[in-house]
């Protein structure tokens, strides 16, 4: 797998953030879990360097504009925007420090991952869950929040898998249920990071688009085309979403690789 090479734009207006106290996520989660060793998270020094630097610039973008809800999303399907999002919430969640105690007075960032492409889920692989009860479910009406949302680590990390497929999921999107959900969310957790699916080729996108308003866009430097890129971005735009920027996915070193670490 190639680099990932992250162009978050800088913002240039500045928000100033008001502390709020915090609020309880009260109610029993699942089981604690534990950080798995997978091949699928990065181990080479500079991929795990530039998800850092993604984190980082994400981070500082939550701290100088106050957002704190970042989705994710490609073009088109298999340009890897899971493993981007698995892979900056894995990171990112061991960056925190640890906090101990009931998760009711926990005092601490606190991090949660959405798998919303519920096409193609999978999320739920890279932390060994089932992906059981998760966004859908709750959508549906059949499970409440706290089933939905899995305990990952500590009390730091947290995982709404996909859950099961419905037809009718689409038509839940539509109404106020989701963007109630996230406004929920979003008192409960200081940073969400929202895997969506494909832009250009999935109905869905349009109505997650009209809530979620700050995105990062995954390309496959190798075989997707800035047009295709652009029309993505346009729609998004014709939705009021923003694109704070983009990652270069499965980029290849057509030099040798030493020079490029120089550069």
């Amino acid at each position: 797998m190639g680099y990932i090479y992250d162009i978050l734009k800088k913002q240039q207006k500045e928000i100033q953030i008001v502390q709020k106290p915090e609020k309880n996520f009260s109610g029993r989660m699942a089981p604690l879990l534990r950080y798995p060793v997978k091949q699928e998270f990065f181990s080479d020094q500079w991929m795990i360097r530039d998800i850092l630097i993604l984190k980082e610039n994400l981070d500082a973008i939550r701290i100088k504009q106050g957002k704190k809800i970042f989705a994710f999303s490609s073009a088109r399907q298999g340009e890897g925007v899971t493993s981007v999002v698995a892979n900056i919430a894995f990171f990112w969640a061991k960056s925190l420090s640890v906090v101990s105690g009931d998760l009711k007075i926990v005092k601490g960032r606190r991090i949660l991952v959405i798998d919303a492409n519920l096409e193609k889920p999978g999320l739920h692989t890279y932390f060994q869950i089932d992906d059981g009860l998760g966004l859908s479910d709750f959508l549906s009406g059949r499970v409440n929040l706290n089933l939905a949302v899995r305990k990952i680590s500590g009390n730091n990390f947290f995982l709404m898998p996909a859950g099961e497929l419905n037809n009718k999921i689409q038509l839940v999107f539509s109404t106020s249920k989701f963007s109630n959900l996230i406004k929920k969310l979003e008192d409960f957790f200081d940073v969400i990071l929202i895997d969506t699916p494909p832009i250009l080729n999935s109905p869905i996108t349009i109505q997650i688009a009209k809530i979620l308003k700050n995105y990062i866009i995954v390309i496959d430097a190798q075989n997707t085309h800035v047009s295709v890129v652009k029309r993505a971005m346009e729609l998004l735009k014709f939705y009021n979403a923003t694109t704070l920027g983009v990652v270069l996915n499965k980029r290849r070193f057509y030099v040798p690789e030493n020079i490029y670490k120089k550069l």
